[in-house]
């Protein structure tokens, strides 16, 4: 009867993780072996500064290199930018930007990402735009290997310092920062800063997309604070298994739990002669069945 059930449970956990991937999609936004967005470079040198960048695509590949320097204005580092614009598709339903890229200065602390043209009214400079995150990259990987880095939307602030770039209030805190509707539908601009780090800037990309899309737009009221991203699926802590969102677990749990019961009840209640003399246990098991049922 245990197998039974634990098969059953198995099973049934398969078929939702199936639905689940079925369900999910990604929106490629530029592709650098075929690239449809048109790119152009900016930074603290067209204001005097010493910061610079250069942009290229070849063999697949988009290439930014850079240096950022020291900017006495400011009292501390520039920027630099590369910006791509063009019609973008809809990702209201996403829930990241993965970028596949590799870097000869993986340990650079400056990296950023933007995108959309939407205006932060609390700094008073209207040519301050857009919703940004920090993003890094893994050192310990070859600069010859290319690694996929991906940056959940809840770490995309329209609230950011435009002295270094940080957030000043992300989108997990308050919703209000958060990407809005008619950015994801089209966020016209998509931008890769180094900003807010001194020192030299590689980036090659192969690719950059939305992910984790589904069917319904994206509500950040509803998202979990503590999400983190792993390569093409989303865990969160305490929410979810083998890659699966807890409350489909917990549906699949309640299902083989009433299965189990039920079985039980019919077991209890059927007529056996080796039973007859014997009495039987009735008091009902403590909850959390199912992860035991799970472990067997």
């Amino acid at each position: 009867m245990m197998r039974g059930t634990t098969v059953l449970f198995l099973s049934s956990l398969m078929v939702v993780m199936t639905m689940a991937s079925a369900a999910e999609y990604e929106v490629v936004l530029e592709d650098f072996s075929s690239p449809k967005l048109s790119w152009s470079t900016f930074g603290d040198d067209h204001m005097g500064g010493p910061s610079h960048g250069d942009f290229r695509i070849g063999n697949g590949v988009g290439v930014y290199d850079g240096r950022v320097g020291f900017l006495p204005r400011i009292a501390g580092p520039g920027f630099i930018k590369l910006d791509g614009s063009s019609s973008f598709d809809d990702i209201s339903t996403c829930r990241a930007i993965k970028l596949v890229a590799r870097s000869t200065t993986p340990s650079y602390q400056g990296f950023r990402l933007s995108f959309g043209t939407e205006h932060d009214p609390v700094t008073q400079m209207p040519y301050i735009k857009g919703h940004k995150a920090h993003f890094y990259l893994d050192a310990s990987v070859p600069s010859t290997g290319f690694q996929t880095v991906l940056i959940p939307f809840q770490d995309f602030s329209l609230d950011w310092d435009p002295r270094t770039g940080d957030a000043v209030v992300p989108c997990r805190d308050d919703v209000e920062f958060c990407p809005d509707l008619a950015t994801l539908q089209d966020i016209k601009k998509l931008a890769i800063l180094g900003e807010g780090a001194a020192g030299d800037v590689n980036l090659e990309m192969q690719t950059i997309s939305a992910v984790e899309c589904g069917q319904e737009p994206m509500n950040f009221m509803n998202f979990p604070k503590d999400v983190q991203f792993v390569e093409y699926e989303y865990t969160a802590e305490g929410r979810s298994f083998f890659g699966v969102p807890f409350f489909l677990m917990a549906a699949v749990a309640v299902i083989v739990g009433a299965l189990y019961w039920k079985q039980k009840k019919q077991q209890r209640t059927a007529p056996n002669f080796y039973q007859a003399v014997e009495t039987i246990d009735t008091t009902p098991h403590e909850a959390g069945y199912s992860l035991e049922l799970a472990e067997t």
